[in-house]
């Protein structure tokens, strides 16, 4: 089992995904890597990035640990809302990313990113190239099982789960009798098959929708996880792993 150990001394727990593992403004107070480290009893190392897409969270995962020592580290995974798109900048040698709001948005700043700005003028033509749901949630799925094969091949720890929307959002009935290659990922059972993964934290679906239920937190304060609601996510992962082990007798 690749799940993190809650009774094993890690040296360092790593953390990837958006703005909602980086901290936004509240990445001082503590972010729910922070909290989950503190309960592991061991170093956190934060590499959250704002508005970072599925494909860029699976390559810094996948940079981060090719380019690391990891023995005796754990990782934790945030999983990215699945519309959120990359590409290249070539003056800035890095990945670019945003969403169809970004380029949809009337205060959008002309100046602020020239490429982009090709998107905006051409909206109609990137439309249904670069935002078609199915296609979108087939990369975070790509993205996923890539993520989940790449790290237990590699003998690293780790819990995964969705923090801005869910794979689940978007509906499409199966139809057995025309399934083919193009479709066959989007059914409802293979997307399902995913959270099966005892490394998959599900418990309360994604990360963001939970917190508009959770009594933790008042509507002025929803947005980006305040530290108390990063605590009690970091609490019931950490709750999770103790289960889950106690369960299997490994503990």
């Amino acid at each position: 089992m690749s799940l993190i150990d809650p009774n094993k001394k890690y040296d360092k727990l790593v953390t990837f995904g958006c703005s909602f593992t980086e901290g936004w403004l509240y990445k001082e107070q503590g972010t729910w890597g922070d909290f989950l480290s503190q309960n592991l009893d061991c170093t956190h190392i934060n590499k959250g990035g704002q508005s970072s897409s599925n494909l860029s969270i699976s390559n810094n995962i996948i940079r981060y640990c090719e380019t690391n020592n990891m023995s005796n580290t754990c990782v934790g995974v945030q999983w990215s809302e699945w519309s959120r798109r990359e590409f290249w900048v070539e003056s800035q040698k890095k990945y670019f990313t945003f969403n169809l709001a970004t380029v949809t948005d009337k205060n959008f700043n002309r100046d602020q990113n020239s490429e982009l700005l090709k998107f905006k003028d051409n909206i109609d033509l990137f439309l249904h190239m670069w935002f078609d749901d199915q296609e979108n949630i087939i990369r975070t799925i790509y993205s996923m099982i890539l993520i989940k094969n790449y790290l237990k091949s590699n003998n690293i720890d780790f819990i995964m789960f969705e923090g801005v929307g869910s794979i689940l959002d978007k509906f499409y009935p199966c139809n057995r009798s025309t399934l083919n290659e193009e479709t066959i990922l989007l059914s409802d059972e293979h997307k399902l098959k995913l959270f099966d993964d005892v490394e998959f934290f599900k418990k309360y679906g994604d990360m963001r929708t939970y917190m508009k239920k959770s009594d933790l937190i008042n509507d002025s304060e929803f947005g980006h996880p305040p530290p108390k609601y990063a605590k009690w996510w970091a609490d019931e992962i950490y709750n999770y792993l103790k289960k889950t082990y106690e369960k299997t007798g490994n503990n």
